[in-house]
């Protein structure tokens, strides 16, 4: 490990940012100024926006950018990839004479003309550079593997309903900034974030359409991302999304297990979401109560309960059975288990503990969304 300049700093810190943009890390490693980048460059044709809400610069790099990226996409995949990130498919059409020229203008006035414009199909490599300013991709495709693996964020860096294709990389250094991933479409890979350091106020989007499918193949990659996010979103004070991420590993691992520890898992997923839902275990209550009293009900009306009293009586001792700590088992048919037979008796111990069961999910999911960190 490189000796570091300041023993109280991490490693990733900035102990110098020069004029031209370019920075000093405390471990020594060097960063490239962002307006050096060839892949930003393209970002920006029209200059870097001033701020968030610089909306005219935003908007024409975007067109530049996501036309260039879908360069050679058929109607349909253009059509496909403008719903993703809700923009008209004319934004995503080739680029125009003037656009292509507006391309080589910036990299002639700021590569010298001795990098060439890269290919849509390459690798999107802008790591180890120093991000000096806002940045704002929002809604831009990444049709090909990107990686921002070291570089350093000073600004407000705003992915918001950005599409990643392929695989993302945001491993080392750090968002100095306001940084949004709201809306953002993982659809490749999960994005990897490890040893990098976040802005208190930091955003991802929860939706788990938005992330890629978790399949056995990709499951334990996904896993060790998905577990990084979660230690993120703990060290942010964010509840809410570090259960996410803890639902997202938890899909990981269902995938990762052998039948005989997977099924624990299984079940945990369908009776409350793995801790989250409050409306599951609540269901499920409400099922054991009704079906209960249809079995017990039908019991009674074999055993001389006649019409409606036995439907009624029936979901009364159900309802005892399933909430048994209430006590209103002594008040609901009291002579009912003396002459009940030995299968109705387990069907109800059955019953009271499952209703333990779902009232400690129903605990666990209202603790789970009302905690605070």
């Amino acid at each position: 490990m490189a000796e570091l300049h300041d023993a109280s700093k991490s490693a990733g810190h900035l102990i110098e940012v020069r004029e031209d943009g370019s920075a000093l890390r405390n471990d020594g490693v060097e960063l490239s100024p962002a307006g050096q980048n060839p892949w930003y460059v393209l970002a920006t044709v029209y200059g870097e926006p001033r701020n968030p809400l610089d909306a005219d610069v935003i908007a024409k790099n975007r067109r530049i950018w996501n036309g260039w990226a879908c360069a050679g996409k058929s109607p349909e995949e253009r059509a496909a990839l403008a719903k993703k990130v809700d923009l008209p498919v004319e934004e995503l059409a080739d680029l125009t004479e003037v656009e292509r020229q507006a391309i080589e203008d910036a990299f002639a006035a700021r590569l010298g003309g001795a990098i060439p414009v890269p290919d849509n199909n390459q690798y999107i490599d802008m790591s180890e550079i120093h991000f000096s300013n806002t940045v704002v991709l929002e809604k831009w495709i990444f049709n090909a593997a990107a990686s921002f693996h070291s570089a350093s964020f000073s600004g407000f860096a705003y992915f918001g309903s950005a599409s990643f294709g392929v695989a993302a990389e945001f491993s080392d250094q750090m968002f100095d900034g306001q940084t949004v991933f709201t809306g953002t479409k993982f659809l490749g890979a999960v994005p990897k974030f490890y040893q990098r350091d976040f802005h208190q106020d930091t955003e991802f989007t929860t939706d788990p359409d938005l992330w890629p499918t978790i399949t056995a193949e990709n499951a334990n990659e996904s896993k060790r991302a998905y577990t990084r996010l979660r230690k993120v979103m703990n060290e942010l004070q964010n509840p809410d999304d570090e259960h996410f991420f803890f639902r997202q590993e938890m899909e990981c691992k269902r995938h990762l297990e052998n039948w005989w520890n997977r099924w624990p898992i299984h079940l945990f997923k369908w009776f409350s979401g793995y801790g989250h839902s409050i409306t599951r275990p609540v269901a499920w209550l409400a099922g054991s109560v009704v079906v209960g009293g249809s079995v017990i009900g039908s019991y009674l009306r074999t055993n001389g309960t006649t019409g409606n009293a036995s439907i009624w009586e029936g979901v009364g001792v159900s309802f005892a059975n399933t909430f048994p700590f209430l006590g209103f088992g002594r008040n609901m048919h009291p002579n009912f288990f003396e002459k009940a037979p030995a299968w109705l008796d387990a069907f109800s111990g059955a019953q009271s503990i499952f209703g333990v069961i779902l009232l400690f999910f129903v605990g666990l999911a209202l603790r789970n969304r009302f905690r605070i960190k």
